[in-house]
């Protein structure tokens, strides 16, 4: 097991679909890596003060990168084989989401370890947007 605290960006991006604006999101902050034979996990705190845990591991019967990103309010499972499902609690009420994971990389270059989550949520079969997830840490 190794724990270590790291220091690491977060960038998000997001493409509504049928709006014409995109959101983008940078966060620098500091966090903590855990890392296991079996997976890995960063723990950090977003800029609204919410805490954030970002899991990732290899599955081993499809042999592809897994990963998860879960909130005290929901988790995001990203499967590039299968599309996975989460409620989601809005003022309007709950709501199912999917998810339709496009890609899930890992890479360390020579500036650190980058985890890259591309993706689509989607309610009802309609799709909401399209999403891309960097995390960006220096070992």
């Amino acid at each position: 097991v190794q724990r270590k605290n790291i220091y690491l960006e977060v960038d998000q991006k997001i493409r509504y679909h049928k709006q014409a604006h995109k959101d983008e999101w940078l966060l620098e902050t500091k966090g903590e890596l855990v890392d296991l034979k079996t997976f890995s996990k960063i723990s950090y705190v977003d800029r609204e003060d919410i805490p954030i845990e970002v899991k990732w591991y290899t599955q081993r019967d499809a042999g592809h990168l897994i990963a998860e990103i879960k909130q005290p309010q929901y988790t995001l499972t990203f499967n590039p084989s299968k599309q996975t499902y989460t409620s989601y609690m809005t003022p309007q009420g709950l709501w199912e989401l999917a998810v339709e994971t496009e890609k899930v990389q890992f890479s360390e270059t020579e500036t650190g370890v980058k985890l890259m989550i591309q993706y689509q949520v989607l309610i009802n079969e309609e799709p909401i947007g399209d999403y891309e997830f960097q995390l960006h840490y220096r070992n």
